[in-house]
C-alpha cells in the first residue's frame, strides 16, 4: 500500500515536471518566433524606406523633365507661330501666279528634255532657282524633282559627248592648273584652250583617289591624283594653233638694218 501511495506520488511529480517544463519550452519558442518577427519587420521597415527614397528621387527628376519638355514645347510653339508669319508674309509678297506659269514650263522642258541642258538652266532653271518661292510646300519636291532630271540629263549629254569624242589621259600633278596642263607640249601646247579640258572633266574625271573629288565643279579646283580626259582638237582648233605659231615666228624673224644691206 506505501508503495503505491509513493509510486502515485513520483507519478504526479514527473507529470507536474513534464508540465512545466514543455510550459518554459513553448515560452521560450514564442520569445525566438517573435524576435524573428521583429527583426523581418524591420528589415522589411528599412528596405521600403529606400524604395520610397528612391521613388521620390525618381518623382523629382522625371518634374525636372517635365518641366523642360514643357519649357521646349512653350519655345517650338513660339518660334512655329514666328515661322507661320513669315511664311503669310512670304507668301504675300511673291507673285505666285507668274511664278507658277514659270515653274511648270520649266518642269515641262526638263521632264521632255526640250532643246539643250545648257538652254534648259539658262532660259528656265536659273530664274525660278533665284525665287524663294521655290522653298513652299507647294514646289519644294518638285524643285527637288525637277533639279535631279537636269542633272542627269546633263550627265546623260557629256557621256554622249565622251563617247564619240576621242581622247587621251592626263594625270594631275601638284601645281597643275587647267591653264598649265593645256600649255604643255604634249597636251596642246597652247593655255587657251584650258575651258576644253575642264568641258570633258566638269561631270566626272576618269578616276580618283579615295577621298579626292571626282568632278571638276570649279576649273580651278584640281586635285593630285586625278586622271583628266584630254580631248583631241578639232581640225580647225589645230588651224587655229598652227596660225598663231606661223604668226609668232613671222614676228621673231630679225629685221635686216639698211647698214647691212648696203654692204651688201
Amino acid at each position: 500500500m506505501k508503495k503505491l501511495f509513493f509510486g502515485g506520488i513520483l507519478i504526479i511529480l514527473f507529470s507536474w515536471t513534464g508540465f512545466l517544463f514543455s510550459q518554459e519550452y513553448e515560452e521560450c519558442c514564442d520569445e525566438l518566433e517573435t524576435e524573428e518577427q521583429h527583426s523581418k519587420f524591420f528589415k522589411d521597415l528599412k528596405d521600403a524606406r529606400e524604395k520610397k527614397k528612391a521613388l521620390e528621387i525618381e518623382i523629382k527628376n522625371l518634374t525636372l523633365e517635365i518641366n523642360n519638355l514643357e519649357s521646349e514645347a512653350a519655345d517650338k510653339d513660339k518660334m512655329l507661330t514666328e515661322l507661320k508669319e513669315e511664311y503669310d508674309n512670304l507668301v504675300k509678297s511673291l507673285n505666285l501666279s507668274d511664278y507658277d506659269y514659270k515653274f511648270s514650263e520649266t518642269e515641262n522642258v526638263i521632264n521632255n528634255r526640250i532643246g539643250t541642258p545648257v538652254k534648259a538652266r539658262e532660259n528656265y532653271f536659273d530664274e525660278i532657282s533665284l525665287s524663294k518661292a521655290k522653298c513652299l510646300p507647294l514646289y519644294q519636291q518638285r524643285y527637288e524633282n525637277m533639279y535631279a532630271k537636269l542633272i542627269k540629263w546633263e550627265e546623260d549629254v557629256t557621256k554622249i559627248v565622251v563617247k564619240e569624242e576621242k581622247f587621251n589621259q592626263y594625270t594631275v600633278v601638284k601645281g597643275d592648273c587647267l591653264w598649265k596642263i593645256a600649255e604643255k607640249k604634249e597636251i596642246y601646247g597652247n593655255a587657251m584652250f584650258w575651258s576644253k579640258i575642264w568641258e570633258a572633266n566638269k561631270s566626272g574625271v576618269i578616276s580618283a583617289p579615295k577621298g579626292t573629288p571626282t568632278k571638276i565643279v570649279k576649273p580651278d579646283l584640281i586635285y593630285p591624283g586625278q586622271v583628266l580626259r584630254i580631248p583631241e582638237l578639232t581640225e580647225i582648233e589645230k588651224k587655229i594653233i598652227s596660225d598663231k605659231k606661223q604668226i609668232k615666228r613671222k614676228e621673231r624673224k630679225p629685221k635686216i638694218s639698211p647698214k647691212k644691206k648696203d654692204k651688201k
